[in-house]
């Protein structure tokens, strides 16, 4: 039922699989609930989110890593 004008621009973000997530943070031993504190580099704000949540929703380490990842781990490879 959404409607779109010229010029209106849509963002998805995607989130990583919470029972995944969960195994994940339970193998590293890393405590869900905890929490911990980033700044944001693109407003440069100061952000507070548990564990938990920066796995399922800021970070992407279930999926596959970019080109620009590579070419920055390249800088370390042998």
């Amino acid at each position: 039922g959404l409607k779109y004008e010229i010029g209106d621009a849509l963002g998805v973000y995607g989130h990583n699989d919470e029972k995944q997530i969960g195994e994940f943070l339970k193998f590293y031993g890393l405590e869900p609930r905890e929490i911990v504190s980033f700044k944001n580099k693109e407003t440069n704000l100061l952000e507070q989110r548990t564990v938990e949540q920066v796995f399922v929703q800021v970070l992407d380490i279930l999926g596959r890593p970019s080109k620009r990842f590579y070419q920055a781990l390249s800088e370390f490879a042998k």
